[in-house]
């Protein structure tokens, strides 16, 4: 069996996202996320060209570091045409102007051989120069991640689970800085109940598409899924026409 630990969403007048841990105890199955957009955000004014940096670079092995910046390239450039640049240590002058600024919070025990948690994050939603928190460290996006700054070793019974989580957490929260919020808090969520009571309703939010249960926004999922479903994609070509279609 598996329960899920969720991450509390502190709602910096609404502009921040968060996403969700999973907990990893006999089985691989896991839950995590899907199309609600708010029009009111700020949006990317170079959707092809989105500057990312790092705001612990050094913490962090080559591999695990490696594998997220070219998983979360490889989704967005491939199925909406979003690019994602930059990616090296954040300069002084990139603290105060919008940039993805990612912190890695070294958090979880990887080496346990009983429970263990993979995923959780925060993300200001759309384009911003604030920090999402004091967990944050500056960073206007925070991804939880083990406390060695590595993935387990091959051979660990819980490298796949972790990889996956990892990966899932990572796309949700780069869809939170591309301006999505949460699916499972829409007013017409069928069968799920895994939010904190929120609501995402009224002038400034639109939902592009019917409620969507598959979307990596909606902590209501299958729990296999660590990618875009056919209605994110919907979403952010919304968000972002001059990407036009075809990716």
């Amino acid at each position: 069996m598996r329960r899920l630990a969720f991450v509390i969403c502190l709602q910096f007048l609404s502009l921040i996202g968060c996403g969700r841990q999973d907990e990893y105890l006999q089985s691989k199955d896991s839950d995590l996320d899907s199309v609600v957009l708010d029009a009111a955000r700020s949006k990317w004014t170079n959707p092809r060209e989105i500057p990312v940096c790092v705001m612990n670079r050094g913490a962090l092995g080559h591999e695990l570091f490696n594998d997220l910046m070219d998983f979360v390239k490889n989704e967005y450039r491939t199925k909406t045409g979003i690019g994602f640049s930059g990616w090296g240590d954040c300069t002084t002058a990139q603290l105060g102007i919008s940039v993805i600024r990612v912190q890695f919070n070294l958090k979880h025990n990887w080496t346990s051989s009983a429970a263990v948690i993979a995923g959780g994050g925060l993300s200001m939603v759309g384009m911003s120069s604030r920090t999402c928190g004091t967990d944050c460290v500056g960073g206007t996006m925070r991804l939880d991640i083990g406390a060695s700054g590595n993935y387990p070793a091959d051979g660990s019974r819980y490298s796949s689970f972790i990889k996956s989580r990892t990966r899932a957490t990572a796309i949700h929260e780069f869809g939170h800085a591309l301006g999505l919020m949460h699916e499972h808090e829409r007013t017409d969520v069928i069968g799920c109940d895994k939010g904190d009571g929120s609501v995402v309703s009224g002038q400034h939010y639109v939902y592009v598409t019917d409620y969507d249960a598959n979307s990596i926004m909606n902590y209501c999922h299958s729990g296999s899924i660590m990618t875009l479903s056919d209605k994110d994609v919907a979403g952010i070509n919304y968000l972002y026409p001059v990407l036009g279609t075809g990716h």
